[in-house]
């Protein structure tokens, strides 16, 4: 399980992104991260993923606390971020796939081209990273991620730059991690595309406020938060 207690981050002194935010998420369950733009949705996923350091409160993990908690998310989970292009890191899409995989083992190679057959990436692989559309490097970084195996996969707006079969196979993986007991913290302005397969509810809104619970019963509070209504 990962639970945060008290957590607050700001860019400035007197002027909080996140305060007093208190929310766990279970093995097998998506929380829906939602907000109007600025509400600190993309800052709670950097938070998270150990990429910004937060100036109060707690995290725990799978058991580990604190630094041991964060050190845990860093090895155990997957960020599939917003911004793609600063995370794709080979120089063709098959090199970026590879990196940091055992292709020794036989289970990883196996998982490898299903992600990449299911993605649509075998005629991409000897392409350079460059000249992909964004769609196609959206497609390829989240097969990357899938291919770690994670425990615990932050998502910031993944049907972003997706066509219509894109999405839908999107949403099939979703419902996959649902079922191999993944934790999911996706970050969307499109929560009616997503609330079929969403368990829970984080909203947030600039300054620090934010409400949480279980779908349907937050529904009611979307409007209040600047959240596209279900």
């Amino acid at each position: 399980m990962l639970r945060i207690k008290n957590l607050g981050f700001s860019y400035e002194p007197g002027l909080p992104i996140l305060a007093g935010l208190d929310f766990a998420a279970e093995p097998g369950r998506i929380v829906g991260l939602a907000g109007a733009n600025g509400s600190g949705k993309s800052t709670l996923v950097n938070v998270l993923a150990g990429i910004l350091e937060p100036d109060e409160g707690s995290i725990s993990f799978e058991g580990f606390e604190g630094v041991d908690a964060l050190e845990r998310l860093r090895t155990t989970s997957a960020l599939l971020p917003q911004n793609i292009d600063h995370w794709l890191l080979g120089e063709t899409a098959e090199e970026d796939l590879k990196l940091g995989l055992d292709l020794a083992d036989e289970s990883v190679a196996s998982l490898l081209a299903e992600l990449t057959e299911r993605w649509q990436l075998t005629g991409l692989l000897e392409k350079p990273v460059e000249v992909l559309s964004l769609g196609q490097k959206k497609r390829l970084a989240l097969a990357s991620a899938l291919a770690r195996r994670p425990a615990l996969i932050f998502m910031d707006e993944p049907m972003s730059g997706l066509d219509w079969d894109g999405t839908k196979t999107m949403l099939a993986d979703l419902a996959r991690l649902k079922e191999a007991g993944v934790i999911t913290i996706l970050v969307t302005h499109e929560p009616g595309l997503v609330a079929p397969l969403v368990d829970d509810w984080l909203l947030l809104k600039a300054g620090g406020d934010y409400a949480f619970g279980a779908a349907p019963d937050i529904f009611a509070r979307f409007e209040e938060f600047r959240v596209r209504p279900v």
